[in-house]
């Protein structure tokens, strides 16, 4: 998000924040239970 700072038109929102967190913590544990599955 630092680097829509930058860029014009784009600005770095807490909101968006959240979402890519979400988003990373959402593909964790689908990852994290796959594994669990496979084992």
């Amino acid at each position: 998000e630092t680097i829509q700072l930058f860029i014009p038109g784009r600005a770095g929102m807490i909101k968006d924040v959240w979402i890519d967190f979400s988003g990373f913590m959402t593909g964790f544990i689908l990852v994290t239970v796959v594994r669990k599955l496979r084992a």
